[in-house]
């Protein structure tokens, strides 16, 4: 099949790339440079089954148009390259009811809306919320008969489509089995969606629709505990295929939500998609784990992220080397006054617990190798773990651990999970005559 891109105006445009996404990022898949007939033209195999893809003008992967394709011999694309979005699709039956699909759910969404706004803000009064009662089954109705006629029309059209069906608690034929409406909406979101359907590979539409959907989910107003959260999320992760592309989008988009929220359960999601897509691109994965260890560098009771640097030797030294002992990670440079003023309690602490099973693990944030080894040395400070890659503050490990300022102190037990954060002068001490229970 054949892809032909007429733009207007498009002096500064040179190429035009085709792109497709697994969810999480987005891949290019080739790009054309301007013919002698003032078009970029794509050739492709034809599928049996529409693909989707994004074009983009230049190198810009972000600035992009959805498109269908694989079906048909010929698609045109056209219109002004200053948006994409004002440019159309001719002579492709499947993105014309593709676009006029979108446009039908978005108006039902948006008249929903207006309805849904004006129930509660009039509950209290029995008549007024009957009569929006009625108006949300009419809309209902709509979405219904929406959905039934694409099934006829163009049944991969109707499969998206559904994704983006909801009707309400209210007209719900099951509703007495629900606790509330919060229930309701977690597990009944995505009802007129067979998850299992294979066709939902192709659709990467579930990305959006599942960041949507654990966004609600993980709203505070809601009130729901971990536990249910999780109940819910896998809920609809079981139904899909294993490792299917479907459900690849569907655990991409929940982990993209989790990270922006920065909510515990990224850790659990993030080492379950690892786990299930080993053979993931590293600077993917590279991108996951860094989230995660920036997450687990903030909070209490999980393991404390690897370091592993060169020391002043050159020798490589890793944090997880000293599981078995209560380790004092500290982030400070030469640099540093308040670093370099905190230094001799440091000293005084390690001296007095070292036997007990006390290590000090240093990472400098020093650019300048000499420097870093005078001030070790003119601060007395005793113990070998003295690590840095000499980057200031693109130091690895300091943007593991999301290091913003220094002296920063993270305390970890013998099991190697984080104890605390930010113990420096007495109340280091302090929490040290807790642990070896002086």
């Amino acid at each position: 099949m054949t892809l032909k891109c007429t733009f207007e105006n498009c002096s500064s445009v040179d190429s035009v790339s085709l792109y497709r996404t697994d969810g999480y990022f987005r891949q290019l898949v080739m790009t054309a440079h301007l013919d002698a007939s003032g078009s970029f033209i794509f050739k492709m195999p034809k599928t049996k089954t529409p693909q989707f893809f994004f074009l983009g003008l230049n190198t810009d992967s972000e600035k992009i148009k959805g498109i269908l394709l694989g079906t048909e011999n010929e698609v045109t694309v056209t219109g002004p390259c200053y948006n994409m979005v004002l440019t159309s699709v001719t002579g492709s039956k499947v993105n014309a009811d593709y676009d006029d699909a979108g446009k039908k759910v978005n108006n039902l969404k948006i008249e929903m809306n207006k309805v849904v706004q004006n129930y509660q803000q009039n509950y209290t009064n029995e008549t007024m919320r009957k009569d929006l009662e009625n108006q949300m089954l009419e809309v209902d109705k709509k979405k219904m008969r929406l959905l039934d006629s694409l099934k006829k029309a163009n049944p991969f059209v109707s499969k998206i489509a559904a994704l983006d069906t909801y009707t309400s608690f209210q007209h719900s034929p099951k509703k007495a089995t629900f606790k509330d409406e919060i229930e309701y909406f977690a597990t009944q979101y995505f009802q007129y969606v067979d998850l299992k359907d294979t066709t939902y590979n192709n659709i990467p539409y579930l990305f959006d629709m599942f960041r949507n959907y654990t966004q609600v989910i993980l709203l505070p107003d809601l009130r729901l505990s971990k536990e249910q959260q999780k109940k819910y999320f896998d809920n609809y992760l079981k139904q899909f295929p294993a490792k299917s592309k479907a459900y690849k989008f569907a655990l991409s988009g929940m982990i993209t939500i989790m990270t922006e929220r920065t909510n515990i359960l990224l850790l659990e999601y993030g080492e379950q998609y690892l786990a299930d897509f080993p053979d993931e691109l590293p600077e993917r994965k590279n991108v996951l784990s860094m989230s995660m260890n920036q997450m687990k560098s903030q909070m209490l009771g999980v393991p404390a992220p690897e370091i592993a640097q060169a020391d002043t030797t050159g020798m490589i030294r890793k944090l997880s080397s000293m599981k078995g002992k209560v380790v004092l990670i500290d982030f400070w440079a030469s640099w540093c006054g308040p670093c370099r003023r905190e230094n001799p309690n440091v000293v005084k602490l390690y001296n007095k617990y070292k036997s007990k099973g006390f290590e000090v693990f240093s990472v400098s944030l020093d650019q300048d190798r000499e420097r870093w080894v005078k001030a070790i040395n003119d601060d007395g400070l005793l113990w070998s773990n003295h690590v840095s890659d000499l980057k200031f503050w693109q130091n690895e490990a300091a943007r593991t651990y999301s290091v913003q300022s220094i002296p920063r102190t993270i305390l970890v037990d013998k099991n190697g999970l984080v104890v605390s954060r930010d113990l420096r002068g007495e109340s280091l001490e302090a929490k040290l005559k807790e642990i070896f229970g002086e």
